[in-house]
């Protein structure tokens, strides 16, 4: 894979995300349209975020549903890192693990035992594009919470690209706290110059 070229990278991941296309149909009535200097997304009007140029932070008001997504340019290989996809899809996940204590890692808040209890196999999507999704789970207090995360990895003219996905809740009611979290992550738009 050639040298990083940013422009093209973000000009995919625009065209990428906007190729999900927000239609009304999609968005929940109840959720609000939010807009933050580099993303718009749509969620329940009581919750936040927090952003960056390349991430997005979301969380219910008390952070027990958090949601992390992050895109944007990437080294094709970073010696000391990562120098093939497959390490790559090793590197990531293992610093979120080891970051696990620290807020907005693996979930808002710090959480301890955290650990993954399904990794799936690194899949080809279509030419130049891989992702792997991970089950995980910790406890924050005596919370017990789930998550899941997904993980791409593309090469586009010019350079490579990634996209992170984190999203988890409380294990009690975890099903229907995904499926929200999901919700909102199909109806994110950015990033923006």
């Amino acid at each position: 894979m050639r040298k990083l070229s940013w422009v093209v990278v973000l000009g995919f991941l625009v065209a990428l995300v906007a190729s999900g296309g927000v239609a009304s149909a999609n968005v929940p009535k109840d959720f609000k349209r939010h807009v933050e200097k580099h993303w718009t997304w749509f969620g329940p009007k009581s919750w936040g975020a927090a952003e960056g140029a390349n991430d997005l932070w979301v969380s219910s008001p008390t952070g027990r549903h958090y949601l992390h997504y992050g895109a944007g340019g990437a080294p094709c290989s970073s010696p000391g890192a990562y120098t093939t996809p497959a390490q790559f899809f090793s590197f990531v996940p293992s610093s979120y693990r080891a970051t696990a204590r620290q807020n907005f890692s693996l979930y808002s808040q710090g959480i301890r035992k955290a650990k993954y209890t399904k990794v799936g196999k690194i899949k080809t999507l279509g030419t130049n594009y891989l992702r792997q999704k991970a089950k995980s789970k910790g406890k924050r207090g005596q919370t017990k919470v789930k998550g899941e995360m997904v993980l791409d990895f593309f090469a586009v003219s010019g350079g490579c690209g990634q996209r992170q996905q984190v999203r988890t809740a409380p294990a009690k009611g975890n099903k229907k706290s995904i499926r929200t979290l999901r919700q909102v992550q199909s109806a994110i738009i950015g990033p923006r110059p």
